[in-house]
């Protein structure tokens, strides 16, 4: 009785030939749920790439004004976009309103010919050829105040910082101030010793000063581009220089700061890149041999205009990464005043036409503009836009 109690707890033994047919066709159901897996992929794959290709590609033909509000200020006032919201400045004062005009904050100040910079979140109105400096952010003011000498140029830095080239007589000052005007350092300057001053702009992280200088030597002039350091790499050094670059024959009117701590030098035939947090050093120089026409920039790229060399179109715009490699290269007909990135695009205009480029080079749209004409256009967010006009702020969205 026990054997046979047992036996019914013995392994069942399946016959060799039903255990492979089982096993292939295991592995049959495997491979064909593979397979619907990978199509699936496939098929998604491709939509997001379609789906892509349709967006990077897609050009508009027209647009609708969503939004007017109608402007109660002077012909004096200018307007700069800091964020999506939009700057007003002007000789009695300065606000931030929103896209649909409510207002974030206001200041009022007396200057006489306010220029303004902008830095991240913070900007600075100051007084060309005068001494009024006012500093603000995105959420108001950080600080007013006087500066020694009449202002040649300033720039702002992301905190807030400003440096200032100041101008005494045959000689010029750079001087460096926090947001309420405590003097960070301070250096004089001469034609020959290192040169004139003709731009300027401060790290990201505010602690580096790049300046382009003007070098006469006999007949021949050239740029001495210099860098100073105001943080712990420069506490050793002599005025806190921490680099300097000659460039004979050479000028060089604009510096800007990009992303990852990288400067660049505008060069009358082409840009110089620096990279270095503290002590900055060459990295890339490109040389154009066509004549430029216009050059701009934001944090991430470089752009440059030439008049086309074929007869397809009158100019030839090419952009350029913070590292030095052309993402673009694309011909265009609207004759600019204005050419800037604006978000993720770049815009131009002339005052009653625009005309936006990705940042693939497809012009997404070109055409007139009926409602006035143009002072400041900048993107507020997808395809919409701000269009600042000689009597009203008008919203619109491209379609």
């Amino acid at each position: 009785m026990w054997r046979k109690f047992l036996g019914l707890f013995k392994e069942e033994q399946v016959p060799t030939d039903d255990l492979e047919a089982y096993r292939a066709t295991i592995k049959k159901n495997k491979r064909k749920r593979y397979i619907k897996i990978a199509i699936v992929i496939a098929v998604i794959l491709l939509a997001v790439i379609l789906v892509r290709y349709f967006v990077i590609h897609h050009k508009y033909n027209s647009y609708s004004v969503t939004g007017t509000v109608e402007k109660t200020d002077s012909s004096a006032t200018n307007y700069l976009q800091l964020g999506n919201n939009v700057l007003r400045y002007s000789n009695d004062g300065a606000s931030l309103t929103s896209e649909t005009d409510k207002t974030i904050w206001n200041d009022t100040y007396e200057i006489s010919n306010p220029v303004a910079d902008i830095c991240g979140d913070a900007g600075v109105v100051y007084e060309k050829n005068g001494t009024g400096v006012e500093v603000f952010n995105g959420e108001g003011p950080l600080g007013s105040f006087k500066t020694e000498l009449p202002i040649i140029k300033a720039r702002v830095s992301s905190q807030g910082a400003v440096a200032a080239i100041l101008e005494d007589g045959e000689t010029t000052w750079i001087n460096y101030y926090t947001s309420t005007g405590s003097v960070i350092a301070s250096s004089s300057t001469g034609i020959t010793t290192p040169g004139y001053p003709v731009d300027i702009d401060i790290s990201k992280n505010g602690m580096v000063l790049g300046v382009s200088f003007l070098v006469v030597d006999g007949d021949t002039t050239g740029t001495y581009m210099a860098f100073y350091n105001f943080g712990d790499a420069g506490q050793s050094k002599e005025d806190n220089l921490v680099s300097g670059f000659r460039y004979s024959g050479v000028l060089v009117p604009q510096v800007a700061y990009l992303e990852g701590n990288t400067a660049v030098a505008f060069r009358e035939d082409g840009f110089t890149l620096f990279k270095g947090s503290q002590t900055p050093e060459e990295s890339k120089t490109i040389q154009f041999a066509d004549e430029i026409v216009s050059a701009f920039h934001n944090d991430s790229y470089l752009g440059f205009v030439f008049k086309s060399a074929t007869e397809d179109h009158k100019f030839r715009m090419e952009v350029y990464n913070a590292s030095g490699k052309q993402i673009f290269e694309q011909g265009f007909d609207i004759v600019y005043d204005e050419v800037k990135f604006s978000g993720d695009q770049i815009i131009m205009n002339n005052g009653t036409q625009i005309s936006v480029f990705s940042l693939h080079g497809v012009e997404k749209f070109t055409g007139n503009v009926e409602e006035g004409q143009i002072t400041e256009i900048m993107k507020i967010r997808n395809n919409r836009y701000m269009m600042v006009l000689n009597g009203s702020i008008e919203t619109i969205k491209l379609k």
